[in-house]
């Protein structure tokens, strides 16, 4: 049988999976919740992949509990893990190098965004932020609310400069922890090839060892 190190250390990445299945899914549904600036930093795209991502580590994570639970001979379950392994991985580097690119032009990015939002998303965020505009009050500005006087929003920043901070914060902490659910996926895909050559070279001294008649190795 596997040694009690590979096992734990095979639990160990198991319970990994399953809790960034869970942040995933928590994470996606909470920040669901009414956040002028979050919802727009955070768009209803992300929310969604990172719930489908959750979801699939938690599938995952239940193959593999069938999978370690069928008897030492059979490999077949495990053999599936690691397949659902690999689409996870392939799953997961999408969408945190979808982020990180997105990251890279965020001036560019949110103004597009800026320009496709409606007035009432922008005086809401002008009016959370106490800015006017996106880069000054010329720029999309929505005359109303806290811009409503001209003169007086044309002294206020714009709201690029305090969007964008907080966007850059937001972003490269959401593709860090996606690029650290990557590390747990490597490791428990490893874990598991080990578990599968372990579970193989068992079974075939068992079978060497009922041709020799049971008499085991010296």
């Amino acid at each position: 049988m596997p040694s009690k190190q590979l096992k734990a250390t095979w639990a160990f990445f198991n319970f990994l999976l399953l809790a960034a299945g869970a942040i995933a899914i928590a994470f996606s549904i909470v920040w669901r919740a009414p956040n002028v600036v979050r919802n727009f930093i955070v768009g209803e795209s992300e929310l969604n992949a990172g719930l489908v991502l959750g979801i699939a580590f938690v599938v995952t994570w239940m193959i593999s509990i069938a999978a370690i639970l069928q008897q030492n001979h059979v490999t077949v379950g495990l053999v599936i893990t690691n397949w659902t392994l690999i689409l996870d991985a392939s799953a997961t580097l999408f969408i945190g190098c979808a982020i990180w690119y997105y990251t890279l032009m965020p001036t560019k990015n949110f103004l597009d965004q800026w320009q496709h939002s409606t007035p009432e998303r922008l005086q809401a965020l002008q009016d959370t932020l106490s800015c006017c505009g996106y880069r000054n009050s010329t720029e999309f500005a929505v005359n109303a609310g806290f811009c409503a006087d001209p003169t007086f929003a044309s002294s206020q920043p714009g709201c690029s400069t305090l969007i964008l901070p907080h966007a850059d914060y937001t972003l490269n902490n959401i593709f860090s922890s996606i690029f650290g659910f990557m590390a747990v996926v490597i490791g428990f895909f490893l874990a598991t090839v080990c578990m599968v050559y372990r579970r193989k070279q068992q079974e075939r001294f068992r079978k060497i060892d009922e041709k020799r008649g049971g008499r085991g190795f010296v």
